[in-house]
């Protein structure tokens, strides 16, 4: 992966540390952008509860 993928992730994080995790629950982290995938949205809320605290 490019190092400005990983440097955009940190400008994010400072801009907007709580939609950085919303973002990120929906794309390939849990594999949600997958056709068979099956992420709860408990498990996608539960993340972003623990990325914000």
């Amino acid at each position: 992966m490019d190092c400005q993928v990983f440097d955009q992730i940190r400008l994010n994080a400072v801009a907007d540390r709580s939609q950085l995790y919303k973002d990120f629950d929906s794309g390939p982290f849990f594999g949600a952008n997958r056709v068979a995938s099956k992420v709860s949205r408990g498990m996608i809320d539960s993340f972003w509860h623990q990325g914000t605290l």
